[in-house]
């Protein structure tokens, strides 16, 4: 008899290691065998059974007269079942092997599937279902929500409910009711306070009447005092203090050490404090310390009104002059490989290199001017605005001298020892702006320039140049005397039109 599971080759992943093998064996008598091959067969039918296709996927496997039929006439319910049958006797299951990290008992969960006709097209897909068993079987909806379930359904659609789900339904609320109450009544039993026997609250009384020598227990002086009114004598004591509290609190404020009126201010409220306990004004202890708080309050106010201005020691520093023009220095040109010709002037923006042959060369965004550098025969002109991280111009540069907002400090180097290079630093010594004149035909540019029209800063480094979204590294740029940025490209130009 020949082999029929190699003649089968869809029967081979639903048959276990040792199922391959035992039909494989000679000592296996053919009925033995063909047997095995109907549970096979069995499993390969379950697993077409439980296969869920979508339409889609009929009609996928199906000739083009019955795709046009389905997208023109939509197809009846026997169109689809026979799609249905024909996608079904297609599938074939895939043959793989798990791989070595897979657990004993991720294996053992293969085999039991395999067995019950589930088999999986792929280690994926197996290791998700794996995943999925393992999870804690969560308990189902009772019978009486499935009849609340099944009344809401029939009240959408018009219908009356079964009146066996409507008992369900109300014995369910009668039950829910009941132990609703029982647990109440648990709650309650629970922190219910105790009533003391007869016996011993009689004993207790006896005992206060012998400490207290017979009759009503009496009060201690310290009771009695809080019922009684306040002599004259103690009322000129509290008005008298408090004033003297108002005074030392003042004097207090005008102290220039701040640990001496501090000392002076909690003296006087706590003066105060002791005088309102020792008076006691109103028989309400409530309105005594309603009393303390507001002269706390009071005395803490006049203090602090009388605290001298004492003027603010962050105040920004002057910013120093800034006048004259770029003269050029006598810098070796870096080292490029980029070609400018002999009557250009080499522009460095990082270690990219581009030219112009103009008097003028500017960086724009948009329509806002961030840099422009003039040249004229005694030197270059440097005019910028410098933004804050929130779009508000922190300072103006025009023609080299310099205009800072109040609130703002920024710094560049001494011009008496240097007429080649301009650097501005602001308030954190960040450096934002530098421009170095190395020579006649060499400037040198660097910054970190934000604008209203980008999100991120416009860096020019010694290494690169970053603009959001690009960044330049090595290039040669050309003629680049003007250099316009937006939100989605970078402009390259000899002049703006």
């Amino acid at each position: 008899m020949p082999d029929s599971v190699e003649l089968e080759p869809e029967l081979i992943p639903f048959a276990a290691h040792d199922e391959r093998e035992w039909i494989q064996s000679e000592s296996v008598s053919p009925a033995d065998k063909e047997r095995l091959l109907v549970e096979l067969r069995r499993r390969l039918a379950v697993w077409r059974t439980n296969l869920k296709p979508t339409r889609e996927q009929l009609l996928q496997i199906t000739h083009e007269e019955n795709r046009i039929h389905a997208r023109l006439d939509g197809g009846n319910a026997q169109f689809w079942e026979g799609l249905d049958a024909d996608w079904r006797r297609k599938q074939k299951p895939t043959d793989w092997k798990p791989e070595e990290e897979w657990s004993p008992k991720a294996r053992e969960w293969l085999e039991t599937e395999r067995l019950a006709g589930r088999v999986f097209n792929s280690e994926k897909e197996a290791g998700d279902a794996f995943v999925v068993s393992q999870r804690p079987v969560f308990p189902g909806p009772s019978e009486a929500q499935l009849s609340r379930d099944r009344i809401i359904q029939m009240r959408m659609v018009g219908l009356r409910p079964d009146p066996e789900d409507v008992e369900n339904v109300l014995r369910d609320d009668l039950e829910y009711e009941r132990t609703l109450k029982e647990n109440v009544q648990r709650v309650e039993a629970e922190f219910r306070p105790t009533k003391p026997q007869p016996g011993i609250l009689s004993e207790r009384k006896k005992s206060q009447k012998t400490k207290s020598g017979g009759g009503s227990p009496s009060r201690s002086p310290k009771h009695v005092r809080k019922h009684e009114p306040s002599t004259p004598g103690e009322k000129w004591l509290l008005m008298l203090s408090s004033l003297g509290d108002v005074i030392l609190a003042m004097v207090g404020g005008t102290q220039p050490k701040l640990w001496v009126s501090l000392v002076m201010l909690i003296a006087a409220c706590a003066i105060q404090i002791v005088v309102i306990l020792k008076v006691q004004p109103f028989r309400a202890r409530k309105w005594n310390v309603l009393l303390g708080v507001a002269l706390v309050v009071i005395l803490t106010s006049l203090w602090w009104g009388a605290r001298p201005d004492v003027p603010p020691t962050d105040v920004p520093r002057p910013t120093p002059e800034l006048h004259g023009v770029l003269v050029a220095a006598n810098e070796l040109r870096p080292l490029t490989d980029c070609q400018i010709p002999q009557d250009a002037v080499a522009l460095f923006l990082g270690d990219s290199v581009g030219y112009t042959t103009g008097k003028l060369i500017a960086i724009h965004a948009g329509d806002d001017e961030l840099v422009s550098i003039r040249r004229e025969t005694a030197g270059i002109y440097v005019s910028a605005r410098v933004y804050s991280e929130v779009n508000k111009v922190s300072v103006s540069i025009s023609d080299n001298e310099m205009f800072v907002n109040p609130g703002n400090y920024f710094e560049h180097p001494d011009r008496s020892t240097d007429w080649h290079t301009l650097i501005v630093k602001d308030n954190s010594g960040a450096q934002v702006l530098y421009v170095s004149y190395m020579n006649k035909t060499t400037i040198k540019l660097l910054g970190t320039f934000w604008t209203p029209l980008l999100k991120w800063p416009i860096v020019i480094g010694e290494h690169h140049i970053h603009i959001p979204g690009v960044g330049i590294e090595h290039q040669c740029m050309g003629e680049i005397g003007m250099f316009d940025i937006t939100k989605s490209s970078i402009g390259i130009g000899s002049g703006r039109p």
